[in-house]
């Protein structure tokens, strides 16, 4: 458990090290691939130590679906959150000084309103955050590997593109861990608005979750569930029966 925890500590480090980098950077909407490359080549290089969440709502949605013990999705979240501060920390610490500087809009915090880069309001921010979380998580859920972890490359993909999407609305929340990071390191607006990036996409997987069989497929512990067997209606006995003439007379 705790070589589990260690990895999603890592996970989160990293998610945050490099997609915060890249905003911080001032590379805009664009940027935002950067956190769905980071959460590649966490996934594939921890698949061995983590479930490949790095992301409190995912690992919500794992425990609703009854895929993560309560006591393991605990100590997973914990973990996400002090590999977070850790990449926030350093994020602050080399940004200090030059990119507040020179690029006064180039934030590491999520905000709606007066903290939106855009300027979207609370409606729209908690609206994105929300489908985000709920799109991540069905991904999680439903898209599995021949381990029966989240596939990698899918969530990759998504969390490139809502990333892109959500960098002007939000700054990219995506994560709560991330956004919390973020906040201890921002000022009072920051720490005011981060409910909802809690709230949103926590909510959001949990609907995912609650969605239960469409998307339940696999353990996380890594044996696949088996597909539900289909009962054959009545109507369909006359047909095999004849099929199955059909084949012994030829």
């Amino acid at each position: 458990m705790r070589r589990e925890a260690a990895g999603e500590a890592l996970g989160a480090f990293i998610f945050l090290l490099i997609g915060g980098g890249a905003m911080l950077g001032g590379a805009g909407a664009a940027g935002g691939l950067a956190f769905g490359l980071a959460h590649l080549a966490a996934a594939r290089a921890l698949r061995d130590r983590a479930p490949g969440q790095f992301n409190p709502a995912l690992t919500v949605a794992a425990a609703l679906a009854g895929r993560l013990a309560p006591r393991r999705a605990l100590l997973s979240i914990l973990a996400q959150l002090l590999g977070s501060v850790a990449a926030a920390a350093i994020l602050r610490f080399v940004a200090a000084g030059t990119f507040e500087a020179t690029a006064g809009a180039a934030r590491l915090e999520n905000g709606y309103g007066t903290g939106s880069p855009g300027g979207f309001g609370l409606t729209a921010a908690f609206a994105a955050e929300f489908a985000a979380g709920f799109i991540l998580a069905a991904l999680a859920l439903r898209v599995r590997d021949e381990d029966g972890r989240p596939d990698a490359i899918a969530l990759a993909a998504a969390i490139g593109g809502l990333a892109v999407w959500l960098a002007p609305v939000t700054g990219v929340g995506l994560s709560p861990a991330r956004s919390t990071a973020a906040a201890l390191f921002g000022g009072a607006e920051a720490w005011s608005q981060l409910w909802l990036f809690w709230v949103a996409p926590v909510f959001g997987a949990a609907a995912a979750a609650l969605l239960g069989p469409f998307f339940a497929r696999a353990t996380e512990g890594g044996a696949p569930v088996p597909e539900a067997v289909v009962a054959p209606s009545p109507s369909d006995e006359p047909r095999r029966r004849r099929t199955g003439e059909d084949s012994a007379s030829s």
